[in-house]
């Protein structure tokens, strides 16, 4: 039962970092790095990015270029620091994790 508790948990915490990023206009089409960005990207609508690790898909400057043309956001666990690439972006505190959004595409946002 402890597996099942684990996971359901997991599930619901996903889905609430999910509903987060869409409450900081973090929507489809969005890549999301960072931590757990698997599964949050896929409750979320978005896509995941991934520097560094088995599931390297990007560069640190494909995110930069990216964010200039969609909402794209990293995710830090507590006691973490964001990436060189998010540094300057705007931090969120969305169910527990630490959320570095890139500037909104539609406001200009120059990275």
């Amino acid at each position: 039962m402890d597996t099942v508790r684990r996971t359901t948990a997991a599930h619901r915490e996903w889905a609430s970092v999910a509903a987060g990023l869409h409450r900081l206009r973090v929507r489809p089409p969005c890549p999301v790095t960072g931590v757990n960005d698997v599964p949050i990207a896929y409750y979320a609508g978005c896509s995941s990015a991934a520097t560094i690790g088995h599931d390297a898909n990007t560069t640190p400057a494909g995110i930069r270029r990216t964010a200039r043309r969609l909402p794209t956001a990293t995710l830090v666990a507590p006691g973490g620091g964001p990436p060189g690439y998010a540094s300057a972006w705007t931090e969120h505190r969305v169910a527990g994790l630490r959320v570095y959004q890139a500037p909104s595409p539609t406001a200009g946002g120059r990275q």
